[in-house]
């Protein structure tokens, strides 16, 4: 019974939208070792609607608690993970050799995590642009022999790209050089995002630094004593970014985005304040803000992401801002499906 209680409880945890607004990585934690001793109950209760994958980590980093917590994010998904854990800092090996563990795992998905001190070596000081270049491409190879070989064991490959580090060697004028090691860094994410195959996904780890900033991704009292590769606090978020491109990969992905009206493509209520009072008014900074989430909605669409509509209003009176107000950015072209009613 105990049990049971304890399942049900993580069943309310993975059908509610409440696991994705922890960011507290020992609270995810703490709820990871919870899960830990239920998992397999969880799993014969569930078995019928989970997708079973092998997932090999590998790296240069310790991932223990990173895993743990993708384990969660992977079952709010409905991702059974079994998982296969690489030796640390012996990706080459792994690789390499047709023997090593990781080839008789035989994984359905294998994911690299690279750190920026994972490149030995960067070009000279005032180095040509071909040299850079050259760089690029011998950094590219490297990576290209580990594309290959999951393309001979049928893998997804999820690898995510470089963070460049806080410190600067030129300081402000690192930005100013091609040679710099930030601007190579750079070009070596561009470099992936050009040449990765079909069966690689890039993980845009460098985003997810700038989005928290540096001085909370990075921290060397973290790295130096065990070996993490990112702070203790941003594992959630790079956990939760893992499962995301996991689950993207699988298909589970979200395909139409469906909007309200009044407040929310438009400031003010369209029945009461008519089509001359909904505030969508560049010059005005909440006018501003609606057309900002519009244009982004647009690119969304763009994209090939469905957008429908779903609002408590008379049909034809919601379709007025659509049709004839000279600021809307979307336009009922842009909707796939139109429901307006009192329903």
């Amino acid at each position: 019974n105990q049990n049971l209680n304890r399942v049900e409880f993580f069943e309310g945890i993975f059908s509610t939208p409440k696991l994705a607004t922890i960011d507290s990585s020992s609270e995810l934690l703490s709820l990871a070792n919870k899960f830990k001793k239920i998992e397999h109950y969880y799993y014969e209760k569930n078995e019928d609607v989970l997708i079973k994958k092998k997932i090999a980590i590998l790296g240069s980093y310790t991932t223990n608690y990173i895993i743990d917590i993708l384990r969660l994010y992977l079952y709010y998904n409905n991702i059974s993970g079994v998982f296969y854990f690489g030796k640390y800092d012996n990706t080459a090996q792994e690789f390499l050799s047709p023997n090593s563990e990781l080839y008789s795992f035989n994984p359905d998905i294998a994911i690299l995590l690279t750190l920026s001190s994972d490149i030995k070596w960067f070009p000279n000081l005032f180095s040509s642009k071909n040299d850079v270049e050259q760089w690029i491409n011998d950094q590219i190879n490297q990576y290209q022999i580990y594309w290959d070989k999951t393309k001979e064991i049928s893998c997804q490959f999820l690898q995510t790209n470089f963070v460049k580090p806080i410190e600067k060697q030129l300081g402000n004028l690192e930005a100013n050089y091609h040679f710099s090691r930030w601007n190579c860094i750079d070009s070596l994410n561009i470099a992936l995002a050009e040449k990765h195959p079909s069966n690689v996904t890039i993980i845009d780890t460098e985003y997810l630094a700038s989005l928290v900033g540096r001085l909370k991704w990075f921290s060397e009292k973290d790295y130096f004593i065990s070996k993490q590769g990112m702070s203790f606090d941003v594992m959630g978020l790079f956990a939760q970014s893992l499962s995301n491109s996991i689950a993207a990969s699988l298909g589970k992905i979200k395909k139409c985005l469906v909007l309200d009206l009044d407040n929310t493509l438009w400031g003010g209520v369209i029945g009461d304040d008519d089509l001359d009072g909904i505030n969508l008014d560049p010059n005005d900074a909440v006018g501003e803000a609606y057309l900002s989430f519009q244009k982004y909605a647009k690119l969304l669409k763009e994209r090939g992401v469905l957008l429908a509509v779903c609002s408590k209003n008379e049909k034809e009176i919601a379709k007025l801002p659509f049709q004839k107000h000279p600021n809307m950015i979307l336009k009922l072209d842009d909707i796939g499906c139109f429901v307006a009613n009192w329903h």
